[in-house]
């Protein structure tokens, strides 16, 4: 249940564009890896966020799985993206594979790979 109000969280943050939420729900030494295979820092990932080079009109989330081992949980999410004009992201749907570790009483996320999923 933690672990979804994390995902929870991290959508809200996403979803608001909140490069301060994001801030606190990504680990440090947090590493993002893109459906391009491109690899994002926690500090480029909110960096983006913060600049507007990245930025959502709409995000929805499905979670398909949790599993969670001890302090560590992964999780599988689905997510369905709109992002504004004129950014040099990409949206679409995409499969996520996210880390969470439990530090200091709270679940963060310390890496994530998203794939797009194609038209079928």
């Amino acid at each position: 249940q933690a672990v979804r109000q994390a995902i929870d969280e991290l959508v809200v943050a996403l979803r608001n564009n909140d490069a301060a939420a994001l801030d606190r729900v990504y680990a440090d030494g947090y590493i993002f890896v893109g459906d391009t295979a491109a690899m994002m820092t926690k500090a480029e990932r909110v960096g983006a966020f913060r600049s507007g080079d990245l930025k959502y009109e709409s995000i929805s989330h499905e979670v398909a799985s949790i599993k969670i081992f001890g302090d560590t949980a992964a999780a599988i999410v689905r997510f369905t993206t709109k992002v504004a004009t004129g950014v040099k992201f990409s949206d679409g749907k995409f499969i996520t594979t996210a880390t969470y570790a439990k530090t200091k009483g709270r679940w963060q996320i310390v890496a994530a790979h998203s794939s797009r999923v194609g038209e079928q």
